[in-house]
């Protein structure tokens, strides 16, 4: 009972100290399982951090499981227009891959477990208004469909 109320608190946790979300699940072929990778993430300047927890619903222990996190970003640069002068602001959108491995470690049924998440946005200089669009979660292993 500890366990699954110390996993319940982590992950309030980290929903109230972080900005961005993302999930990804994957169900066990031929039961109402499933394995969940959430990733919860905060943006300083051009650096991301923040953690992955990954929910093991099964009752047999997750031993491994691939996993991708990346990240769409936005931002905006302003100068000026080398024809009248003029202010102009350009645009730009990007991805950056906080996580792409296949993790092995041993998660207990019905439990949970982390994974620290952290790397810079490639920006370019006088960016401005940075923006994390999406944060996109996926997760598999050989008993999901």
């Amino acid at each position: 009972m500890k366990k699954y109320l110390f996993s319940l608190l982590a992950i309030i946790y980290s929903v109230c100290t972080f900005a961005y979300e993302g999930y990804g699940t994957c169900n066990v072929n031929g039961t109402s399982e499933y394995i969940e990778g959430t990733a919860y993430l905060n943006l300083s300047g051009s650096s991301i951090s923040g953690n992955l927890v990954i929910t093991n619903s099964c009752t047999r222990p997750l031993q491994s499981a691939s996993i991708n996190v990346t990240v769409d970003y936005s931002w905006k640069q302003k100068h000026t227009s080398p024809y009248d002068g003029g202010t102009v602001v350009n645009s730009f959108n990007k991805s950056v891959t906080l996580y792409n491995s296949r993790w092995t470690g041993n998660i207990a049924g019905l439990s949970s477990g982390n994974i620290t998440l952290s790397g810079k946005l490639s920006l370019q200089s006088n960016a401005y208004a940075v923006e994390i669009e999406s944060v996109n979660v996926s997760i598999n292993n050989p008993y999901c469909k």
